[in-house]
């Protein structure tokens, strides 16, 4: 009965010994945007990630909508309130459903290689298969992820926020660098 009780309490511990879980105090994820006068650069300031490293590789990755900036508040609020909707769709979400590439390299934990992290993207309401290519550093039991994806936020449902002086172009360039530590 012992040995059984002590199986149980050690399964938990076990099953979340590969989990990787890091924030916005330890990475960045910042975009650009073309309108036809200037360039929009901005970031996400309140974010979750998290990347399970079992037999196979899921995660994900979720932005609070609320938290993005430009750095111009007018332009911030109609994107909180007419393009992303945060009140009814408060984040955005990337969920990593595998990894092609070097994924026997991630998963030993050691050394830098390339991987393409096959998920789903939802914007809205909207959810989208997506592949976005990344690389990876473990460094004294960290591990440094970076990737790049551009995505047509027309094709998430996004309305078009652009001003009769200055057009949107549809495809923002996001970027992210995020530092995961293992954690439960």
């Amino acid at each position: 009965m012992r040995a059984l009780l002590a199986i149980l309490l050690a399964m938990p511990l076990s099953a979340q010994a590969g989990r990787y879980i890091g924030d916005d105090t330890v990475g960045t994820i910042n975009f650009d945007m073309q309108a036809s006068l200037h360039g929009v650069p901005g970031s996400a300031n309140s974010f979750t990630t998290e990347l399970n490293l079992a037999e196979a590789v899921t995660g994900k990755m979720v932005v609070q909508g609320n938290s993005i900036t430009t750095g111009i508040g007018v332009r911030d609020k109609r994107m909180y309130e007419y393009c992303l909707e945060t009140d009814k769709y408060p984040t955005i979400e990337f969920i990593v459903r595998g990894t092609k590439g070097d994924t026997e390299g991630l998963l030993s934990k050691a050394g830098s290689g390339k991987v393409d992290l096959h998920g789903q993207l939802k914007i809205r309401s909207t959810t989208r298969d997506v592949v976005i290519p990344a690389s990876y550093t473990w460094t004294e039991g960290k591990l440094q992820l970076a990737g790049q994806k551009q995505v047509k936020w027309t094709d998430y449902g996004v309305p078009d926020p652009s001003i009769i002086i200055s057009k949107l172009q549809p495809e923002i360039d996001v970027r992210f660098n995020v530092e995961l530590q293992e954690g439960l």
